[in-house]
């Protein structure tokens, strides 16, 4: 375990027993608004209950969720569900409030900190935690030990609807602690929610386990007293084209997810969209559920847009973590990019207060009520205005009313495909958020806008639609090509790479300086070697992925689209479709 704080002027146990920690004096957590002071009047007045405070994104929870960690004691743990929530609530602490350096503990992906015995304030997620692996480190089961037997002052669950998951449950049931308490934006749960319930039902039966609902504001009710942003729904239907309609019809599983979210049609609209967003200095940020739909979206929007993942579509050779989707992250909120593409990470726990932010859009997505409102809620924050000195309750209403920020919030839907069934759902969330209204856009009036300000559109003509169309089709297979390459690129960099700590452990043993300087100049040759390999194994895994054959399924769709002879040559799939028979290859001779 850590050791007690240096004696250079930090308090003893007594000292801490005593203290209250709060904000530094310079954080505008200081201030806070009336719904968040009415969050912290909640919390202390159905102290020591356990339940959920349910307020949308932009509300200010990660604020009231610190200070009701600073007010509960000297042992609190928070769990958040991903690392970028992890990251943020720690950024947040050290910021903001007065606690020591020894007293925040990071736990979670590569940050793997102890935890001290007598005081700790711990982030992690859900997951760290929540299994049970045998091949656990003896440093992770000793902080497992540590999270299990210390009674924590207050838990405090972030993102909280993702609580009463199977093994979240579990865990969070059998940890020792006075009190717990749960933040979110939404309280449902997919695999709870009914048809025929009602809000009250569903949370009874899926979080009652948990405990009741101690506080809740809808988003409508925050928008119109000015402190959220002013959201307006729109949607736009396309159709699919004559040759995806084909391809969805027969298509199967996953594919017909991809072809309706892919549709050429949609991709033209949305980056019309963005173009038109774009001119009037906004930026935003598309949310998609699929790893596909991502590099394909961002290919089709270009320079400026950065993708927002947890990992890398197939055949990708650009790596995806916490600390890039940070960076990604960071310099959206500098205003360096036109927007972000973003999958499931980035739904909840990140922090978007750029101004000029004032769109989403959703390209795909599952029904999901819970995800919805976390998609909405990224572009919810306004900037804040503060009271002025003497200001009355309606003039400073009126006064964030001025300058409340307004917001879009797109849903491009491929019409007779599941998409329609998928937004439907959705629909649900928007009701209960007093969202309900919605405004059709006309796919035409984006794409005229394109047209007067020439905006090239990528998926323009047939040999584009194709090209999209072949790498839709393929991707379901393209995971096996992709372990198949993995594979050949280690057996091309293993040898090399034997060589080279052959030579680095010959070094280590030699007996005198003379063999030792010779070795090591051996195992820096072979190094540099091992660098040349590795980029031939790069490039083979490559070749081996853009070289991976097209599957009869995937052949049979191509061949229904009778398409030009051109035109299958110019998207490359000429040969493919239909490969040279043995007597052409006699009568050419």
């Amino acid at each position: 375990m850590a050791g007690p704080f240096p004696s250079s002027g930090n308090p003893g146990m007594a000292t801490l027993q005593k203290r209250k920690f709060s904000f530094r004096k310079t954080s505008p957590f200081n201030h806070p608004s009336e719904v968040q002071q009415a969050m912290i009047d909640a919390i202390q007045a159905t102290d020591p209950r356990n339940g959920f405070v349910v307020s949308p994104c932009g509300s200010g929870k990660t604020a009231v969720i610190l200070q009701a960690a600073m007010a509960a004691g000297l042992k609190v743990i928070i769990f958040c569900y991903e690392s970028q929530g992890v990251k943020q609530m720690e950024q947040a602490l050290r910021e903001h409030t007065t606690l020591f350096e020894n007293q925040i503990c990071v736990h979670s992906g590569k940050s793997k900190g102890e935890p001290h015995p007598h005081w700790c304030f711990l982030i992690t997620t859900y997951g760290m935690f929540a299994s049970k692996e045998a091949h656990r480190s003896a440093q992770s089961k000793r902080v497992r030990d540590y999270v299990y037997n210390t009674h924590w002052d207050l838990v405090c669950c972030d993102e909280g609807h993702h609580v009463c998951a199977k093994t979240y449950r579990k865990m969070l049931e059998e940890l020792n602690y006075k009190r717990m308490l749960a933040f979110t934006a939404t309280l449902f749960r997919n695999e709870f929610c009914s048809a025929t319930q009602t809000r009250d039902e569903h949370e009874r039966e899926a979080f009652g386990w948990f405990g009741n609902v101690l506080f809740r504001r809808t988003c409508r009710e925050l928008e119109e007293a000015g402190l959220i942003a002013r959201i307006r729904r729109a949607v736009i239907k396309v159709k699919l084209t004559s040759q995806f309609r084909i391809a969805y019809d027969m298509a199967v599983g996953p594919q017909k997810k991809y072809i309706a979210s892919l549709n050429p049609a949609k991709l033209n609209t949305l980056k019309a969209t963005c173009e038109v967003h774009k001119r009037m200095g906004h930026a935003g940020i598309i949310f998609v559920t699929h790893l596909l739909s991502a590099r394909v979206v961002a290919t089709i929007l270009g320079p400026g847009w950065e993708v927002l993942s947890g990992g890398s579509a197939h055949g990708e050779d650009d790596p995806h973590n916490a600390e890039i989707n940070a960076k990604i992250v960071n310099r959206f909120n500098a205003g360096e990019l036109v927007g972000m593409i973003c999958t499931a990470v980035g739904y909840s726990s990140m922090d978007v207060p750029l101004t000029r932010f004032c769109y989403v859009a959703v390209v795909d997505a599952d029904g999901g009520v819970a995800s919805a409102a976390q998609r909405i809620g990224r572009v919810a924050r306004s900037p804040r205005i503060a009271r002025r000195e003497d200001e009355s309750d309606d003039a400073l209403r009126t006064r964030r009313l001025e300058e409340q920020k307004e917001a879009t919030y797109y849903d491009f839907i491929t019409c007779d495909t599941e998409d329609e069934e998928a937004a439907g759902k959705r629909q649900t969330l928007f009701e209960l958020e007093g969202y309900g209204e919605e405004r059709d856009v006309p796919a035409q009036v984006m794409l005229d806008s394109a047209k007067e300000h020439g905006v090239p559109l990528s998926c323009d003509g047939l040999v584009a639609e194709m090209i999209l169309l072949k790498e839709v089709l393929q991707y379901k297979e393209l995971g096996k090509v992709e372990k198949e390459a993995n594979v050949a690129a280690a057996k091309t960099k293993a040898p090399q790479s034997s060589i080279v700590r052959a030579h680095m452990a010959k070094a280590k043993q030699a007996s005198n300086l003379m063999g030792k300087a010779l070795l090591e100049r051996k195992a820096a040759q072979a190094k540099k070697r091992e660098r040349e390999v590795a980029e031939e194994a790069r490039d083979l895994r490559r070749k081996t992925i853009d070289n991976a054959p097209m599957t009869e399924e995937v052949l049979n769709i191509f061949r229904a689209l009778d398409l030009p002879l051109e035109v299958l040559e110019e998207a490359d799939l000429a040969s493919a479709c239909f490969p040279p028979s043995d007597d052409d290859d006699a009568e050419l001779a």
